[in-house]
């Protein structure tokens, strides 16, 4: 991904993107690759642990359930429209369950500190 994050199309690339999870290796295999290719095979682990898997706990769904229930609450509505604030302790999932439930365009996610733009 080379686009930040903080525009429109850096978000919807990093919510949309997928990466493979890595072929598991043996030790034996490990040691059998050349430096390089070692290096390549530890980078794309590393990847895919920091940026891969999303836990869908039941917290996850209940949270992505109701933002979707919510958007489709505020399809309708002239006036007053319905909001969910996501809070929680740093690094539990907050953006990304909000990213997950996949915003429209306009629709935004407040963390208290910041407005960020989804999708």
């Amino acid at each position: 991904m080379t686009q930040a994050i903080s525009t429109r199309e850096g978000w919807s690339a990093f919510v949309s993107e997928s990466l493979d999870k890595p072929i598991p290796i043996t030790r034996a295999e490990l040691d059998a690759l050349s430096p390089g290719d070692r290096a390549m095979n530890r980078e794309a682990r590393k990847q895919f642990m920091i940026r891969g898997p999303v836990v869908n706990t039941a917290q996850f769904a209940a949270i992505e359930t109701e933002i979707l229930r919510r958007l489709m609450l505020n399809q309708y509505k002239s006036h007053g429209k319905l909001g969910v604030i996501v809070s929680g302790e740093p690094n539990i999932g907050k953006t990304t369950v909000s990213g997950h439930a996949k915003l429209p365009i306009g629709g935004a996610v407040s963390s208290g500190r910041r407005n960020t733009a989804v999708n």
